[in-house]
């Protein structure tokens, strides 16, 4: 079985392969991705984040999921990724087009809304993650208190009833 790629590469795979079952489940976990509040609430948070001085590659995305350069604030992803650990929030480095930066290391962060979306946040709450997001990185010192805000508006959005 064959697909045709980009109208002149051609990628093959073999009948019953895993490959081309893990192709067919991640179009239809994209399919149903697309259009959804995720893709909108992205957008409110990659503006918040460019509020705090990061700058979103490629002007913003399509997907749930952003990419941003922090080479403004002069951090790198992996000091980014401690630092919001530290203040109780979870994103992940990620490399950003022509990086000067070894992979392990990374100039930029990768962050998404499904997490939040699920948990009810809206678009006003975006706002409020890109800017706890922007404290805990460019205010590592202030780790404690971005994480007392953090469990606060986790606890305003439970992801299910703990009762």
């Amino acid at each position: 079985i064959g697909i045709e790629w980009a109208g002149s590469s051609y990628m093959t795979f073999t009948s019953n392969s895993l490959a081309m079952t893990v192709n067919a489940w991640n179009c239809v976990a994209y399919s149903l991705v697309r259009g959804t509040r995720a893709n909108l609430y992205v957008g409110n948070l990659t503006t918040a984040l460019a509020e705090q001085g990061m700058r979103p590659v490629s002007g913003g995305t399509d997907t749930h999921l952003a990419l941003l350069d922090l080479q403004p604030l002069g951090i790198t992803g992996t000091e980014a990724e401690a630092r919001s650990d530290a203040a109780g929030i979870t994103l992940n480095k990620n490399a950003i087009p022509y990086d000067p930066q070894p992979p392990m290391v990374a100039s930029g962060i990768r962050v998404g809304t499904p997490s939040v979306t699920t948990q009810g946040m809206g678009t006003e709450d975006m706002a409020v993650v890109g800017e706890l997001i922007g404290r805990a990185l460019r205010e590592p010192e202030t780790a404690a208190q971005v994480a007392a805000e953090v469990g606060r508006l986790v606890a305003a959005h439970p992801a299910y009833d703990r009762t």
